[in-house]
């Protein structure tokens, strides 16, 4: 009898075991798919994440070349600012050569004033023809006015 006692009393501790087993296996199991769950949705934030980032950086590239581009306009601009700014009719006593190509004046080699610039030209550095801010018909200027009035035009 004491055997039988013994054999029930390891039978109950036995499915008293089993029973816990199963009882911690089906919480573990619900803990594993709690942090499956939450490791995909920190997956899926992740990716979206990466892609925003991936967007930000690319916007951010692109207004990098356009602030370098906005700069050099602003160069651009600022160096056409200066040279209409500080036009001045040159005397013709302050011009020994011609401001292009540095050809001596003469009494065969005349001096010719840009009527853009104000600059002192030879005959042939001034030949060009345009219209300029100052007067609508055609006038004489240099060759760096002509091509700067000619490609605004």
């Amino acid at each position: 009898q004491i055997s039988k006692e013994k054999l029930a009393s390891w039978e109950k501790n036995l499915m008293d075991i089993r029973s816990e087993s199963q009882s911690q296996s089906t919480l573990s199991k619900k803990e594993i798919d709690s942090l499956m769950e939450k490791l995909i949705n920190a997956e899926d934030t992740n990716h979206n994440l990466r892609n925003e980032l991936n967007c930000k950086q690319k916007e951010l590239k692109e207004l990098q070349i356009a602030v370098i581009e906005l700069g050099r306009e602003n160069q651009i601009l600022q160096v056409l600012r200066d040279r209409l700014t500080n036009r001045q009719w040159t005397k013709d006593d302050e011009a020994l050569t011609c401001f292009s190509c540095n050809c001596e004046f003469s009494l065969s080699t005349r001096r010719h004033h840009c009527r853009n610039c104000g600059g002192i030209f030879c005959q042939h550095c001034s030949s060009n023809r345009a219209s300029t801010t100052f007067s609508k018909d055609p006038v004489r200027v240099c060759q760096m006015c002509y091509k700067e009035l000619t490609d605004n035009s």
